[in-house]
């Protein structure tokens, strides 16, 4: 009697290579392998109400052909392309570009493990935390209290978390100014431009307390960034297209919309940040005087070029550490705060400004002598103020300038 041949059977073929998953299998999918995905979604966020997490694993589940590590890379992909090309195009700055401004480094006043491109708390000792509450209490510290040392500069908040800050104008009459934010992130080893816009700090009549407010149109959230390229700048797939609108677009509006119903939105959050970290670094200004940090020298000023103008030497101006003519930027430190710039920091006060209310000057003719005793005379001469350049009708107007902006006019404190 002839055997029976045994017949092999047929394994089901891997749910990864099914053209077309239904979807009881797309269910097994994503119930089985999204834990894997749910640890690596929870780490990338950095809110624990992420709404994407949703977004990401409906996503995977319509994909679940591709599986989720292909999914997950290719959001890293397009996130970090998109990133990418936001800097490239001009619309947001460099990581060279935002470390060569003037930082204030705060990265030392938390001790807590935490994310690097988390903003942490602040861990103040009981004594300090009575001192600083004083200090934010204190009615004769008053508006200044909230204005930044520099006008244009870059909070460093966390070796991963950068705030830039540029003040826009100042009143006096309504103890108010205007400032320029944007949030930046370093994540693992990804450059990403947040939030940004201007907003309104003022100080409540008669109070301690400050107000922010900023508007609608004074942000650009990022369901707006997110749209500021067409997709089709990229050479993305079909499927890389539809996560980035089916997931990153509809996070980002899930966020916006998530914020706007408790009144408030990413930029005002981030100006909230920004006051926070700006009155500790005004109270230690208040406690501590700059002091160069060890190693630090200040370089000779360059000569007197009027002077030498007779004599036809090769002068070669102060360079700093780059090779390039921008003001040598020295580290300073204030108690545990670190300050990387041009010119020394000093705390706010109403003579930290200037003020710039004429547009136009003329000088009298006048009889200048060198030092090679050579006399020439200067003809009257019409001067025009740079900061009020571009005021063509009506009165001149009033500038306000940090004086503490201008490198090379203050000392340091040691």
């Amino acid at each position: 009697m002839a055997k029976k041949k045994k017949t092999k059977r047929r394994r089901p073929q891997p749910a990864a290579h099914r053209p077309e998953p239904g979807a009881q299998a797309g269910n097994v999918r994503a119930s089985d392998d999204m834990s894997v995905m749910n640890v690596k979604i929870q780490d990338m966020e950095r809110r624990s109400d992420y709404p994407g997490a949703d977004l990401l694993r409906q996503f995977a589940a319509r994909y679940a052909n591709v599986g989720p590590e292909a999914v997950m890379a290719a959001y890293r992909k397009i996130y970090s392309q998109y990133n990418h090309a936001l800097v490239n195009r001009g619309l947001a700055m460099s990581e060279e570009e935002i470390k060569s401004k003037d930082m204030i480094d705060m990265t030392a006043l938390h001790s807590r493990p935490v994310n690097a491109w988390d903003a942490p708390g602040l861990d103040f000792d009981q004594e300090m935390a009575r001192d600083y509450n004083t200090f934010m209490n204190d009615p004769q510290a008053g508006f200044y209290r909230a204005l930044p040392c520099f006008d244009e500069a870059v909070l460093k908040l966390n070796t991963g978390r950068f705030v830039y800050f540029k003040v826009e104008s100042v009143d006096f009459e309504s103890e108010s100014y205007r400032i320029y934010l944007r949030d930046y992130i370093l994540r693992e080893a990804l450059w990403q431009p947040g939030t940004c816009g201007e907003a309104t700090i003022a100080r409540e009549p008669n109070k301690t307390q400050f107000t922010l407010q900023s508007g609608t149109d004074d942000a650009l959230l990022f369901d707006q960034i997110y749209r500021q390229i067409p997709l089709n700048q990229f050479d993305w797939t079909r499927m890389e297209r539809s996560l980035w609108r089916d997931v990153i677009i509809k996070n980002a509006e899930a966020v916006r919309d998530m914020l706007a119903g408790k009144q408030t939105n990413n930029l005002v959050e981030l100006g909230r940040l920004f006051m926070r970290y700006i009155t500790v670094m005004n109270f230690f200004m208040e406690r501590y005087r700059p002091k160069l940090a060890p190693g630090q020298k200040r370089k000779p000023p360059a000569p007197d070029m009027k002077s030498n103008r007779s004599n036809k030497s090769n002068h070669e101006p102060n360079k700093n550490d780059t090779g390039t003519d921008a003001p040598e930027r020295l580290v300073r430190t204030i108690g545990m705060i670190r300050v990387i710039s041009a010119s020394a920091p000093r705390r706010t006060t109403s003579k930290s400004f200037r003020y710039y209310r004429v547009e136009s000057w003329t000088a009298r003719g006048h009889v200048r002598k060198y030092k090679s005793g050579k006399t020439v005379y200067i003809r009257p001469t019409v001067h025009h103020r740079k900061a009020l350049a571009g005021n063509k009708s009506g009165p001149p107007q009033s500038v306000v300038v940090l004086k503490g902006s201008l490198p090379g006019k203050d000392g340091d404190g040691t």
